[in-house]
């Protein structure tokens, strides 16, 4: 068997493999006899048949077996010869075969690249500086209580923050228009959940009072049966609650289902809640700074065939997802997944080419340690560590997310590293900080 290999892209290569003709033609021979001896042909003996007219019926289809495990085996013997891992398998292109002549084809296939730099020198990454003040703890106890807020009947005309019922019917040149009339619809006044028009009209009205309010829609409104047009609204207000807002104490507390400790413990459980929260996505955001680094640094071409099996995972991850929500997933191109799975397979390109320079390794009490630091925010830890250590797949994760941790540690180490300093809602209010790298 003759290799020889072509360069004909930055990871693709080109491997023409030539077998020959003997190696094919004695194995094609070998099977023609054992079949000759096997095979009844009407009007003679079993195994007496004439080779030339078991050569007629059962050459082609012997040939072309023959041909095929030929090339896969080849195929295989070449890489092993050529000491070459690939990524995947483009493409076998055959010539067609001729009894007497060589063996020809050429496969097509990708090889994993060279990563270029497995450091961040020369690249500067702003590490999120942010703590849990007290300040941090009062709002958030303020949002819990609003977020527990009860609403009882006014007694009066609607202010704003009120929770108004109402029945409407809209028209549109004295015509009613579909989606125009709807019956128990509930909002907060002031809340801008409506048109203005609608907040500003309903403002200082009573229960069961009527109210004539006129809307008008922009151009580029989203229903084209609004657009740039004027709808006259009949609104009959149901019902006018006040919100009553429960006050910071053990007695709200408890209805938290904190049963000892108080509104204290209650601070302390938010504060603690706050922190673990906190220290979750400073991980992310500085996991996230550092990989873009990596990319910025490794303009890797990646393998078709594995974006291609990533897009495949990533498709029946949503239809998965979708099934457990009891819905059918709708049906979405390959192209709407393909930019996040280049990157993520560039990125394992890039992780796994770090991990095995500098030899990392994840220690089965760490993945423990690490599945517990995971439990302690659920009321039964026990139950989580155990149902989670006796999944593999879930131990891998844990592993796989624990190399990261490492990989990122030691990139910083290797990195320019800015201090960004955050208060919390700034950091926690804005998502763009996810994708923010460099200076």
């Amino acid at each position: 068997m003759q290799v020889s290999i072509e360069e004909s892209g930055a990871i693709e290569r080109k491997l023409a493999i030539c077998v020959p003709s003997e190696k094919i033609d004695s194995e094609v021979s070998k099977r023609l006899n054992d079949v000759a001896r096997q095979t009844r042909i009407p009007g003679f003996r079993p195994g007496k048949a004439p080779l030339r007219i078991i050569r007629q019926r059962f050459s082609p289809r012997i040939t072309h077996e023959v041909v095929m495990e030929t090339i896969e085996s080849s195929y295989d013997a070449a890489l092993k010869e050529q000491k070459m891992i690939p990524a995947g398998l483009i493409s076998i292109e055959p010539v067609p075969y001729e009894s007497g002549n060589d063996l020809e084809f050429v496969a097509t296939v990708e090889v994993f690249p060279q990563i270029p730099s497995l450091d961040l020198d020369g690249v500067t990454i702003r590490k999120p500086v942010v703590e849990v003040t007290a300040q941090d703890v009062d709002n958030t106890m303020e949002e819990i209580r609003k977020h527990n807020t009860e609403f009882v009947t006014r007694q009066g005309k609607s202010e704003i923050g009120d929770k108004l019922t109402i029945d409407f019917e809209g028209k549109i040149e004295g015509e009613n228009f579909e989606g125009g009339t709807v019956k128990g619809h509930t909002f907060i006044l002031g809340n801008k959940e409506m048109p203005e028009e609608f907040e500003t009209g309903l403002v200082g009205v009573g229960k069961d009072e009527v109210t004539t309010i006129t809307v008008s829609y922009p151009q580029d409104h989203d229903n084209p049966l609004l657009a740039g047009k004027e709808a006259e609204y009949s609104v009959t207000t149901q019902a006018i609650e006040i919100p009553k807002l429960p006050e910071l104490d053990d007695e709200f507390a408890k209805t938290l289902g904190i049963s000892e400790g108080g509104i204290e413990k209650m601070r302390q459980e938010v504060e603690k809640n706050l922190s673990l929260e906190l220290n979750d996505r400073l991980r992310a955001v500085t996991h996230h700074r550092v990989m873009n680094g990596l990319l910025e640094k490794n303009q890797i071409e990646v393998p078709k065939s594995l974006v291609e099996s990533e897009i495949d995972h990533s498709i029946r991850r949503f239809e998965q997802y979708m099934a457990v929500q009891g819905m059918s997933a709708a049906e979405i191109g390959r192209d709407h997944y393909a930019v996040e799975a280049k990157r993520r397979v560039a990125l394992s390109l890039i992780v796994k080419a770090i991990i095995d320079e500098q030899k990392f390794e994840v220690d089965p009490e760490a993945v423990k340690a690490k599945v517990t630091e995971l439990a302690s925010s659920y009321q039964q830890p026990e139950v989580f560590i155990d149902q989670y250590m006796s999944d593999s797949e879930q131990v891998k994760r844990i592993e796989a997310m624990m190399f990261e941790e490492q990989v990122v540690k030691s990139m910083l180490e290797t990195a320019t590293v800015e201090d960004e300093k955050l208060s919390l809602r700034d950091f926690m209010d804005h998502p763009d900080l996810n994708t923010r790298t460099g200076p």
